[in-house]
């Protein structure tokens, strides 16, 4: 009788094991296969891209770090659009998130790393964030935030608490034809300081990383084309202004003047645009 008991103990660890083993992560079951034009009538394509790349840097910090094989599939990423309310005691707000997740092996499991965006208001009083995965269940999902202008990999090297302004936890739900979230927004600073309630729903998409490849290498190529557009812009300014200050000079000093102060806030403007334009190849190009 005891070896009967003995061996029914072990086939019920054997079982939970292989339970443990299969279980997946919320994303695994509700993810569906899909394009990156299915994704850009709600959310723009250039900031899938930009996100993919983010956590794209995370898992490779994460394999540097470890030492861990870099021969497994990251053919694929998951793309979650969410959309949803905050609300606060009597203040509400839209809240807006997307988040890309690269699923890698790492010491013979399969791991996850998210990178993703959080904008909660709307108009001037709208808040921007970056999201830094901090767990993901079969049934949640949580995130550390940050500023919008934070380096996620500085903030690894870092430390994730010395640059943290707050966290999101979400318990998903599946239904019919929508995934529902409820959970909460904690942040520490900023317009939207405090704890708030969210409630949301999403879509998540598998998505080919070669398509978010290419869609990343033509933008950067319109990119480009925006700076170079930006720079002859600008040369004309600067030449359009000479030349008028020029002509000015027959008309007296104080037209002389006028002109030149007018046109040092042509210039300046251009400039600007110019700087813009780069800034945003310098962002890309990471």
């Amino acid at each position: 009788m005891k070896k009967v008991y003995g061996l029914l103990i072990c086939s019920l660890l054997i079982l939970g094991l292989f339970a443990v083993l299969a279980l997946a992560n919320v994303e695994d079951k509700i993810a569906k296969e899909g394009k990156l034009e299915d994704v850009d009538d709600d959310i723009d394509a250039d900031e899938v891209a930009i996100v993919d790349n983010e956590t794209d840097a995370l898992v490779n910090a994460t394999l540097n770090k470890t030492k861990a094989k870099k021969d497994f599939d990251r053919e694929k990423s998951r793309v979650t659009q969410f959309e949803g309310f905050a609300l606060s005691g009597e203040k509400g707000d839209p809240v807006r998130a997307l988040w890309v997740s690269h699923v890698f092996e790492r010491n013979g499991t399969n791991a996850t790393r998210s990178a993703g965006r959080l904008e909660i208001g709307h108009g001037d009083e709208k808040s921007k964030f970056k999201l830094h995965l901090k767990e993901i269940t079969d049934t949640s999902i949580s995130f550390h935030v940050f500023p919008i202008d934070a380096s996620l990999e500085r903030v690894e090297k870092e430390g994730i608490g010395n640059s943290s302004v707050g966290t999101i936890a979400l318990n998903y739900k599946q239904y019919t034809n929508i995934v529902v979230w409820k959970g909460t927004l904690v942040l520490n600073e900023g317009k939207h300081l405090g704890s708030w309630d969210i409630t949301g729903w999403s879509r998540t998409r598998t998505i080919h990383r070669k398509d978010i490849e290419e869609h990343r290498e033509g933008a950067m190529m319109k990119m480009q084309r925006k700076i170079a557009d930006a720079e002859e812009k600008l040369n004309k300014t600067r030449g359009k202004v000479l030349e008028k200050i020029e002509k000015a000079k027959e008309r007296g000093n104080e037209i002389v003047e006028k002109v030149q102060n007018k046109g040092e806030e042509q210039i300046q403007k251009a400039e600007q645009k110019m700087e813009r334009a780069r800034r945003w190849w310098e962002f890309w190009k990471r």
